[in-house]
């Protein structure tokens, strides 16, 4: 049976103190704003720095404080070679988009850049597409954090849905971007904090021999045997992992979606200082994930060397509370307190960042974009805040229902992450195109989104969530068929336009 799980009096002050300095960051961030610029783009003037770490804490969601350990855990470390391949091609996608994003003046989203190479219904689409994609993802991470602190302390999932996200949408309301980005860096050191002290605690308990864990991990297929089997470099679109799927999703596709077509990441970079500071803002972002990244799987190796050679695992254990668990009953206090506000930094800092770029884009590229412009930067800014909230509520209903329905779902918050984000590749086709290509048009971007989007969501519906376990595609897939029909769609809508064109008497 599973241990139960409670945090003490010394747990609940760290807690505390954590909400209050979070809290309280965001009034002082508050204090700085005049302008719509100032709510949405942090004014424009943060540090490179300050812009990477805020990066790095707002794609290192509680989906990856649960999801990575876990991932190790029950399967192994293979997937860590996609995260390496994602830091050396972040260049490339860095250099492929960022200038075109910076060099039309002040823009404050990457979708205006679509109507200026193509026309209003690029623009239209792929913002809707990016609302639909990002809130339900903001809800996914809720998910995870309720199941995460339902194995910690205990906590009723539905409660721990509606504190986190009402006490994260006030911060995120009140002090608009400049707040969750300085929010960003005090968690990341929470972070960073949290995996030092559960590294050290599980080392000590093994008795530091690392040499016994990589080992054993070899020898239950956790490791990176199977990059030496020749049925790892067959397209086997079954298999959960193969090099075609580290390769050409997790290394190429990933970092080019993130860059390419992510508003929540591309605000970040535009509210840098500078085109050259956005561009070192991305590289610290990128120097700081791998190492964090290999010490989470290293973690999900430990764990699970702990519990199969010195400790019993509880019976029932989902791998998904498996760090959790461990955590609550085997550290002393306060730790499992300053564990919890680790994981509830990973946490809000999802939330937050969800929220704000989510305003950003309904109000300038819906709203604005629309006709609504108020005269004054006070009513901007009044309305900025308005929509926020009103993402927040959007966010905390979505997570309710998904907590609910999602008990139907045999599957890791690691898949159901990666489900939701099928969207980003069709996104990122259109983006291409314009980017990319001198011949695409306006109505084969529309055609494209449209068709793209339809597929992108019937797809994972139909292959995933509606089939057996057993029958199901690897997870990593389910973004191809979207992006394939992306791009024939955009292709031949193109040509065929264009040839028309050549073909009308002048």
């Amino acid at each position: 049976m599973l241990v139960e799980a409670t945090l003490n009096r010394l747990d609940w002050v760290v807690l505390l103190v954590y909400f209050v300095i979070t809290f309280g960051i965001g009034v002082w961030a508050s204090r700085r704003q005049k302008t719509e610029a100032d709510y949405f783009m942090a004014g424009r003037s943060v540090h490179p720095l300050v812009a990477g770490i805020s990066l790095f804490a707002t794609l290192f969601s509680t989906v990856s404080f649960v999801a990575v350990p876990s991932e190790a855990y029950q399967h192994g470390v293979l997937l860590l070679l996609g995260s390496v391949g994602y830091a050396l091609f972040t260049p490339v996608a860095v250099n492929a988009f960022l200038r075109f994003f910076y060099g039309r003046g002040e823009s404050s989203t990457l979708y205006q850049y679509l109507e200026e190479r193509f026309d209003w219904r690029a623009r239209l689409l792929a913002s809707t597409a990016f609302l639909i994609g990002r809130v339900f993802w903001a809800a996914t991470a809720c998910f995870a954090g309720a199941k995460l602190f339902d194995a910690m302390a205990g906590w009723n999932p539905t409660w721990t849905i509606v504190g986190m996200v009402v006490f994260t949408t006030l911060y995120t309301t009140i002090g608009g971007m400049r707040g969750v980005m300085l929010t960003d860096v005090m968690q990341t050191v929470m972070i960073f904090l949290g995996v030092a002290i559960i590294g050290a605690w599980l080392s000590s308990l093994i008795g530091y021999d690392y040499a016994a864990v990589w080992l054993f991990a070899n020898e239950q297929g956790h490791g990176f045997g199977r990059v030496w089997d020749p049925e790892f470099y067959k397209l086997n679109l079954y298999d959960r992992y193969s090099f075609w799927q580290l390769l050409l999703i997790y290394s190429i596709l990933r970092p080019l979606q993130d860059y390419g077509s992510d508003q929540m990441v591309v605000q970040r970079l535009l509210s840098a200082k500078s085109y050259q500071a956005a561009k070192r803002a991305a590289y610290i972002k990128t120097i700081m994930a791998v190492p964090l990244m290999a010490t989470f799987y290293g973690l999900g190796l430990l764990l699970f060397y702990y519990y199969n050679k010195i400790a019993a695992p509880p019976e029932g254990m989902e791998s998904d509370k498996v760090l959790a668990h461990f955590v609550v009953t085997t550290l002393p206090a306060p730790l499992p307190g300053l564990i919890a506000a680790a994981m509830l930094a990973a946490l809000m800092s999802s939330i937050s960042s969800v929220i704000s770029s989510l305003a950003t884009v309904s109000s300038i590229d819906i709203l604005q974009r629309w006709g609504w412009n108020p005269s004054t930067d006070v009513e901007k800014l009044r309305a900025g805040k308005w929509l926020a909230l009103l993402w927040g509520v959007i966010v905390f209903l979505i997570a309710l229902l998904l907590g609910q329905e999602g008990k139907t779902v045999m599957n890791s918050i690691m898949e159901i992450s990666q489900v939701i984000l099928s969207l980003w590749g069709v996104l990122l086709v259109v983006v291409l195109s314009g980017v990319g290509t001198r011949w695409a048009t306006a109505n084969g971007a529309a055609a494209g989104l449209c068709v793209g989007m339809a597929v992108g969501i019937v797809v994972p519906y139909r292959f995933y969530f509606m089939t057996p376990g057993a029958d199901r595609i690897g997870f990593l897939w389910l973004s191809v068929p979207g992006i394939v029909v992306t791009a024939l769609v955009v292709c031949v809508v193109s040509v065929i336009e264009v040839q028309s064109r050549k073909n009308s008497p002048s």
